[in-house]
């Protein structure tokens, strides 16, 4: 049914949103089963909604969880398009698309979230959140100082003083009532006339709730606010509303004055409502007389006029109300014991250590790129992990059963006499009459030298030089088709996870089949279809063996044509691990209320995407790049194997079947320490893109 509330409004009020008639049906995906059939299934949210709201009132919505009370706040935000219906705002039918209109309709209509965590980008500041609401609508002034005056405004206005102790905190570092309060701030910082506030308390603590309240009230009272009040307790929509509707399965059951829809309810919904809401009668206690006789309910026997809530309280979200600030010193440094509040409602720990009197300053701002202790931090972890992984490089050879010389002596077959024996075990720092201490100081000499030893495979050419050889060919074919199947996959896993359902979407199994066949499989696949049976590419090598290797366009061309069908391997086994892992990230990212808040301040889909969905999105993908980075430089052992590809995997693969411990141990220190390096260039990546990293150092 619907409901006309200008029977109950008061006089002299103006109407500035309206909702007349108001649906919105979400169609079902198809399945096999409804591909023949005419109709398509869809979800009945919300059915022939109207109401309106008023300037200076507060208009409750009640309703259980499913009702669909949320989405005719997202509705009336024009979040979602209607199904039938219309939308008046100030009287004139509005449909506000994306772009300047949507921006023009934002501007007057602002709402706020359920989950004042969820509702705040986890990455940035209370700087930038209201920073961006005041520059999307306008209002950041000409300069630095008006744009800080602005920000000390909004801060005021939802009683989070002194403004400076919160502006360059990060959501987690504030408490649930602070961060409602933040999101109340932003949504003000448009300037708007209407608040559609969400179940504005209902993720807050009780203790907390009363002073969200008395803020919403006060603004209404100071700005002349028309508010939507969303909830599904009607005892605090008594207490706070003008107006109260009731919804039940996506429909207005009733409605009117608070008063009368409380206390003469005449739909059984609402009378269902009203008798389970608490009711504090004493008589009503287990045990006293007539407490369980008769279920009486609630509300009804309260008294019939308003009572008025209690006025804000000091500490700025109404948590601590026995709480008084403690005396400062000059300075603004607090005397006490070991907890203080400096400000209204601003607690603050001593640290021990630092003097006395010394605060932890947990808000400070931001200097911009990375600190300097982070940096030495990171790089102190990856030394010491670094010298750890070149101890047991140095270990395992001298641990291994066998003797490596033996090895090499066998091909002369007993031509070397003992003197030359003890030459070459000198040589490979292998001398037995040096202790290993010895061993292992000449080994950290040798290796601060670029000196990695002989290889016994290429005896005797040094390990440096044959690994020198055969590296840049893993760093050219490996590194660039890791890093286009990152990117490939990254971006592609962005696009079809934000247009669910689209046909980009609908590749995705097709790239996870062929990313499940195995490398060598589909390497040999490859080799049988283009280079045996049409002749287009090479099968081997990874140049032409009539040319000498140079820098020259015959040589490179040479190398890019036998690189293709390798490249082309390695590129489809992996990009569908990136598609799908940024897919599920950007699903889950794309549903949290930051990303609609970010719609709702009026800002492009595409910058919505990129930066907000995406931007969150990639962060775990940034930590599996690095780990595939690292891992660059072993190359891809069964495609080098497959396509006799010149790089440091295969030279892995020969110095296993020598037994070249010095090769081998050359090739792992190299893997090791460029595993460390990305995994280093990751953390700092992650630190450039998520500040909290940075801020926490």
């Amino acid at each position: 049914m619907t409901t006309d509330q200008s029977e109950t409004a008061r006089t002299g009020t103006d109407v500035v949103l309206e909702a007349r008639g108001v649906t919105k049906h979400f169609p079902l995906r198809r399945t096999a089963r409804d591909l023949l059939a005419r109709e398509r299934r869809s979800v009945h949210a919300v059915d022939d909604v109207s109401l309106r709201l008023r300037r200076g009132t507060v208009t409750a919505l009640v309703g259980e969880s499913g009702s669909g009370k949320s989405t005719v706040a997202r509705l009336l935000a024009q979040l979602h398009p209607l199904t039938s219906g219309e939308i008046r705002l100030g009287g004139t039918p509005t449909v506000a698309g994306r772009g300047r209109s949507f921006r023009r309709y934002v501007r007057r209509v602002q709402l706020i979230f359920q989950d004042p965590f969820a509702s705040l980008n986890p990455v940035h500041t209370v700087r930038y959140h209201l920073t961006r609401a005041l520059k999307i609508h306008g209002r950041a002034g000409s300069g630095q100082e008006e744009l800080e005056r602005a920000l000390t405004d909004l801060l005021n206005r939802v009683q989070l003083t002194p403004a400076h102790q919160y502006l360059d905190k990060f959501p987690h570092e504030l408490s649930g009532g602070q961060r409602q309060r933040v999101a109340i701030a932003r949504a003000l910082g448009a300037d708007p006339q209407v608040l559609l506030a969400d179940e504005p308390v209902s993720m807050l603590d009780v203790s907390i709730r009363l002073g969200v309240l008395n803020l919403l009230r006060d603004l209404k009272e100071r700005l002349h606010l028309a508010i939507l009040y969303i909830t599904h307790d009607i005892a605090s929509a008594r207490y706070f509303a003008d107006t109260t509707l009731v919804m039940y399965a996506g429909r207005i059951v009733e409605g009117g004055d608070s008063e009368r829809v409380t206390q003469r309810p005449a739909h059984p919904y609402t009378q269902l409502l009203i008798a389970s809401a608490p009711d504090p009668a004493p008589g009503r206690r287990r045990g006293r007389p007539g407490g369980d006789r008769h279920r009486r309910t609630a509300l009804p026997h309260r008294p019939a006029h308003r009572l008025p809530l209690p006025p804000p309280l000091p500490e700025g979200h109404g948590a601590l109300p026995h709480r008084t600030p403690a005396p400062l010193r000059p300075g603004g440094r607090p005397v006490g014991g070991l907890l203080a509040v400096r400000g209204p409602g601003r607690a603050v720990v001593r640290e021990r250590g630092r003097g006395r009197g010394a605060v932890r300053n947990r808000g400070h701002r931001s200097t911009g790129g990375l600190p300097v202790k982070y940096l030495l931090q990171r790089l102190a972890f990856y030394a010491v992990t670094a010298w750890a992984a070149i101890t047991i490089n140095f270990l395992i050879p001298r641990l291994m059963p066998g003797d490596p010389v033996q090895a090499l002596l066998s091909r002369y077959q007993g031509q070397l006499d003992t003197k030359a024996i003890d030459s070459l075990k000198a040589l490979f720092g292998l001398d037995e009459e040096r202790s290993l201490w010895q061993q292992y100081t000449d080994y950290w000499g040798h290796l601060l030298d670029g000196d990695l030893g002989l290889s016994f495979t290429f005896f005797p050419t040094p390990v440096s030089e044959v690994i020198g050889q055969s590296l840049p060919w893993t760093l050219a074919l490996v590194g660039v088709t890791t890093l286009l199947s990152f990117l490939l996959g990254t971006g592609i896993g962005v696009y079809s996870g934000w247009k669910r359902g689209s046909w980009l979407d609908g590749l995705l199994p097709v790239t996870t089949f062929i990313s499940s066949i195995p490398y060598f499989w589909l390497g040999l696949i490859a080799i049988a279809l283009f280079a045996e049976k049409w002749s287009l590419f090479p099968n081997s090598g990874g140049y032409d063996s009539a040319l000498v290797p140079a820098f020259d366009w015959p040589f490179i061309s040479s190398a890019l044509y036998h690189a293709v069908l390798p490249g082309v391997t390695i590129v489809l086994s992996a990009v569908a691990g990136w598609i799908l892992g940024m897919r599920n990230m950007m699903v889950t990212v794309s549903s949290e209320d930051y990303v609609m808040v970010a719609q709702a301040k009026g800002l492009s889909e595409r910058r919505v995407m990129f930066g907000y969905a995406a931007r969150n999105a990639v962060l775990p993908n940034i930590s599996g790049f690095a780990l595939s980075l690292g891992f660059i430089v072993g190359g891809t052992l069964l495609v080098e194997m497959v396509f006799t590809y010149p790089g440091i995997g295969f030279q892995l693969l020969q110095a296993v079947g020598a037994k070249d411990y010095p090769l081998m141990q050359g090739v792992f220190l190299i893997i090791t320490l460029s595993v460390l390096a990305a995994n280093l260039l990751a953390d700092l990546v992650y630190a450039a893109l998520d500040p909290r990293t940075r801020k926490e150092a």
